[in-house]
Order: structure tokens, then sequence, then C-alpha cells
């Protein structure tokens, strides 16, 4: 299968493709053109071949690019822009997206037409349509994740890098969303566990495992979120 790589070191963003596990590797046009128009590690690939999906959330330099949410069907040879009405900080990709063409993401500030911070696509980026109810409303998470059986359970998490929000949970394809950890949340900000990074077990939900790296330590949800055990501690 194909591996896609960024970084940007400097003021340069760079883009490469291997098809051969990485033996070779192949430049292609960045989605980008400085490290601050896009983080790197933002960069989500489809399950099918060529499509790739990259945020972007700052045009503060010259050229500045188009803010939103860029999408290649082509591997990364071009670049079209799928979503222009706001700054984008993340996308999640359905693992299911050769048949649903499912895609999230989480806006840097309120859709003016669609009222929300979290949009959703069922068509490749085509058209966009609101989501994210539940979700604090003046954040965006940077980290969204959909649950490897999203074709069944329709299941996401997001997680913010700021200091202080809870984790969310939304199980009707991002429409609706809940805090499920820390407890007595939701907390948009003042939580003790500062950026939380989710993570779903690769067999969910049959494997009904959650893991949140939080800034007291590495937890896990046996039940899909339902309680939660510390696993590491942070020292």
């Amino acid at each position: 299968g194909l591996i896609y790589y960024s970084n940007s070191p400097g003021s340069q963003y760079h883009f490469y493709r291997t098809a051969d596990g990485g033996d070779i590797w192949e430049p292609r046009t960045a989605p980008c053109d400085a490290s601050l128009q896009c983080y790197d590690y933002t960069l989500r690939a489809a399950n099918r071949p060529g499509v790739v999906f990259q945020p972007r959330f700052r045009t503060g330099y010259y050229p500045p690019l188009p803010a939103g949410v860029a999408r290649s069907v082509d591997g990364g040879a071009t670049w079209q822009q799928v979503w222009s009405e706001t700054a984008a900080g993340s996308v999640a990709v359905s693992p299911n997206f050769d048949q649903d063409e499912t895609v999230f993401a989480s806006l840097t500030a309120v859709s003016p037409s669609l009222n929300t911070r979290l949009i959703v696509s069922h068509d490749g980026g085509e058209t966009w349509s609101g989501g994210g109810q539940g979700l604090c409303p003046d954040r965006h998470f940077e980290n969204l994740v959909a649950s490897p059986g999203f074709a069944r359970d329709h299941t996401l998490l997001a997680g913010g890098t700021w200091t202080g929000s809870s984790l969310f949970m939304s199980q009707d394809g991002g429409l609706t969303w809940r805090a499920i950890f820390p407890p007595g949340g939701p907390y948009c900000d003042n939580s003790p566990y500062g950026a939380i990074y989710p993570q779903f077990s690769p067999d969910f939900p049959e494997d009904p495992t959650i893991y949140a790296a939080t800034s007291e330590g590495l937890y896990a949800s046996y039940d899909a979120g339902g309680s939660r055990i510390l696993l590491a501690p942070n020292t």
C-alpha cells in the first residue's frame, strides 16, 4: 500500500510518497507552503488509493494559501480546496471511505453557514453538513479519530491539545457528542488532565478498549468509555 510522509523544517513543507514499504520515496506537491500553514501531523490518507486530506489553518504568510481543507485524489500530485469558508485544525477520514466517502473536519472558527465548528461530508468533501452538538463551542479539536469499526458503530473520539478539555465521544457519526473523560465533565477549561490524545483499539468495537494519553498519564477504558483505569502515571 501507499505511505505518505510530510515534514516541515524551517519555513519549508515537504511531502513524499512511497509505494514499496519505504525503500524508495517520491517527492509530491506539498499541500502547504510554510510550516505554520499546516501541522505536518494532521495529514490524513483515505483507504481509496490516491485520496489524501490536509487541513489548513493559517493564512498569515505571503503568498497565502486558502484556509480550510485541501484534498488530493492523485496521491499528492495536485490539490483541490474542498472547504474554504473557515480555517480547519484537523480532519478524520472514515476507515470505510472507499464505500461511504465520509470525512470530518474540526474548524478553528464557527462556520457562518453551518453554525458549527465540526463539519461532515459524505461525498468525499464535495458538500458539507453540520455536526458537533455537545462539543465545546469555542474550541477546535486537533485529535479527531474515527473508530476502526466506523461502518458499523459510527463512533468517533475528539480530544484537544489545549489545557483542560474533556475527551468527547460521538456514536452517531459526529452529529452529537458527550464527554466521557475525565469524570465530572464536560470540561472546556480547567481540567487537571491537560491535552488528551485518544486512540481506539485496532479491534474496536469487538474489543471496546479506548486509550487516552494525558498530562497525568496513560489511561484505558475497557468498556468503550464507561469507566477507566490509570495504566502508567507520568513521572
